[in-house]
């Protein structure tokens, strides 16, 4: 008798757990699927689509510049020769500024700190545009180390999706 009571309580609560998930779950995707904006604290939010993607000022040539003039790699990294690509996100606020950067990609712990810190020192942006306003909008870079010759660092083109 306690055998089945003890089994009988075990699948009520995986029920209740299940269900409570597939409530959780379905909340989850009509918010996703109607708003179309992602919560970053109360009072902000990133749009997902835009208008007008936000742009670095110059365009992408002068940002590949900006990159590739400014990306220190670690000294610990080229002893080690470590080389590859680190894939950083960010957003781009409705007044230009860069926050929330963070490595979606890591190649070497001092290789994305590397990276965190160019992408934080970057110009204000011009900010993406939705129903004719500044929103806030994740972009993605990918930032290439690669070393050519012996302990020689050297930043490669980077290519943009």
């Amino acid at each position: 008798m306690k055998k089945e009571k003890s089994i009988l309580l075990s699948v009520i609560a995986i029920l209740t757990i299940n269900i409570a998930g597939l409530f959780a779950q379905e909340k989850a995707d009509s918010t996703n699927i109607a708003v179309e904006k992602i919560s970053v604290s109360n009072e902000e939010v990133i749009s997902k689509t835009v208008d007008q993607q936000p742009s670095f000022p110059g365009g992408q040539e002068k940002l590949m510049k900006f990159l590739n003039n400014n990306l220190k790699y670690p000294v610990d990294a080229a002893k080690q020769g470590i080389q590859g690509r680190c894939i950083v996100q960010f957003v781009v606020r409705k007044d230009g500024t860069i926050s929330n950067a963070k490595i979606l990609q890591s190649l070497n712990p001092s290789c994305d700190k590397e990276c965190i810190r160019l992408i934080t020192s970057m110009p204000k942006w011009i900010p993406g545009i939705k129903n004719g306003e500044n929103v806030n909008v994740y972009y993605t870079i990918p930032i290439r180390f690669k070393m050519q010759g012996p302990q020689q660092p050297q930043t490669e083109e980077i290519k943009w999706r």
